[in-house]
């Protein structure tokens, strides 16, 4: 009995292996970036941090975990050919995205406008790309401020859930 062993074809393997990890690992970069900044504003807390494109990466999280399963589909297959209809699949998957694209950033300008702008004060900008701190009211904001001049951002959490009641996990 012997085994014909094909490198070329290992490499292939390993480099869609690795590539799978990697697009499954930045799809849950877009859930966990985005899934706290819409839990704090659906359930209304004390101190939110809104990052403009949580919906878009929340949206796209289904997507990209899609992907992953499809690489690990044509990774793991005898001939590691893909059936014809992965194109069509595939095409499909990027307009989904798209569309969750441009669905998220129109939510997420309705959300600036709406909720954040009328029924929280704009606390603080640390920069153009990243997100924004809006609290309830003006003490709670310069509560804030103090803790992000003295470097103690891992403290605002903690302000968050002794604002709101909620006991530590």
């Amino acid at each position: 009995m012997s085994f014909n062993i094909n490198l070329e074809n290992i490499k292939k393997r390993c480099k869609s292996f690795f590539f799978m990890l990697f697009v499954g690992g930045i799809s849950w970069g877009f859930y966990h970036a985005s899934v706290p900044d819409i839990t704090d504003l659906i359930e209304s807390r004390s101190i939110v941090y809104f990052f403009w494109g949580s919906f878009s990466l929340l949206l796209m999280f289904p997507v990209g975990f899609f992907f992953t399963l499809c690489i690990a589909y044509v990774t793991f297959t005898k001939s590691m050919q893909p059936p014809k209809f992965f194109d069509r699949v595939f095409t499909i998957g990027i307009h989904v995205a798209g569309v969750g694209f441009v669905v998220g950033n129109i939510l997420s300008f309705i959300v600036i406008f709406y909720p954040l702008g009328t029924n929280y004060v704009l606390c603080e900008r640390p920069g153009p790309t990243s997100g924004t701190y809006y609290t309830r009211t003006e003490e709670i904001c310069e509560q804030v401020k103090h803790l992000r001049k003295t470097r103690a951002s891992r403290d605002i959490p903690k302000l968050k859930d002794q604002l709101d009641g909620v006991s530590p996990p």
